[in-house]
């Protein structure tokens, strides 16, 4: 409970709270710096780093709108800006406007696949992530808007709570925000779009979506224009374990489907000594941690 947490006053805010909400406001309403109020925001609920996402409709990457985390290091891998699309996947959209949810009540909740599952903790444990908070700040016809709270330990439960309050302050204030508020504080540098198919080319010889051999070689023969059945007939395999890889890839390359992976291949070149080196049993290509 909170008021075991702050002071045992049930009616008493947790420290800073009231704080944060007011440079909230101040920044959603052009007098503030969105970074600043992330950084605050994160300290507050003492997160590693926080960011404001945003999902168009009709696409897979989230656009970051402002994020804590340092350019250089989203972009290299290290530490990136978000986890929100493995964690929630086909939740993400039916998640109220408000609400607040964290990956390890998505997992207890079965919210996620075992192929996502190991997905996304091989993709945290490099940036030292135990635990991720969402909440859905808006709705909107044609966009959604997230904040997303990275923890180096699961989030703690007067954490957690604190949240559960602050959160519909926070989305109907982000609703009620001066037009272009946002994204004018947070930068130009700041905006980008999130997405590993934004940074990484799928059949890179330094691996950096960590593909297994078989799905490498699944990857080369679709960008050839081949259908599972005449994969499954290249490779010697049946068919189902095609699809199992393509499961595993769709969710490495941040795609849902064949034809959307085959349009992410068709500008890669893949060279002869990579193909070698991942179709014969020599030494693995070099993953990036």
């Amino acid at each position: 409970m909170l008021s075991e947490t702050y002071g045992g006053n049930p009616f008493a805010p947790a420290p800073g709270s009231l704080d944060l909400l007011a440079e909230w406001v101040e920044t959603l309403h052009g007098h503030g710096d969105v970074k600043s109020s992330l950084v605050h925001l994160a300290e507050t609920v003492r997160a590693d780093s926080a960011s404001l996402l945003r999902q168009v409709e009709g696409r897979i990457s989230l656009k970051i709108i402002a994020s804590t985390i340092d350019q250089k290091d989203q972009y290299s891998g290290s530490r990136p800006s978000s986890y929100l699309r493995e964690m929630l996947g086909e939740h993400l959209h039916v998640m109220r406007v408000g609400s607040v949810i964290s990956l390890k009540e998505a997992e207890r909740n079965g919210m996620m696949n075992r192929d996502a599952l190991i997905t996304l903790h091989t993709r945290m444990s490099s940036s030292k992530t135990r635990d991720v908070v969402a909440i859905r700040l808006s709705g909107e016809s044609e966009t959604s808007d997230y904040l997303e709270l990275h923890f180096t330990t699961e989030v703690a439960e007067a954490d957690r709570n604190l949240l559960t309050i602050l959160a519909p302050t926070l989305a109907k204030t982000w609703q009620s925000r001066l037009p272009g508020t946002a994204q004018k504080n947070a930068g130009s540098n700041n905006v980008h779009a999130f997405g590993q198919e934004q940074q990484f080319r799928v059949l890179d010889a330094a691996n950096p979506l960590g593909l297994t051999r078989c799905e490498y070689r699944v990857c080369v023969l679709v960008q050839e224009g081949m259908l599972v059945k005449s994969i499954a007939n290249k490779l010697n395999v049946r068919e189902p374990t095609v699809r199992s890889h393509l499961r595993s890839i769709f969710l490495k390359t941040g795609t849902s489907c064949h034809v959307e992976l085959l349009h992410r291949l068709s500008t890669e070149r893949v060279s002869e000594t990579t193909m070698d080196q991942m179709t014969t049993h020599g030494a693995p290509l070099q993953r990036v941690s």
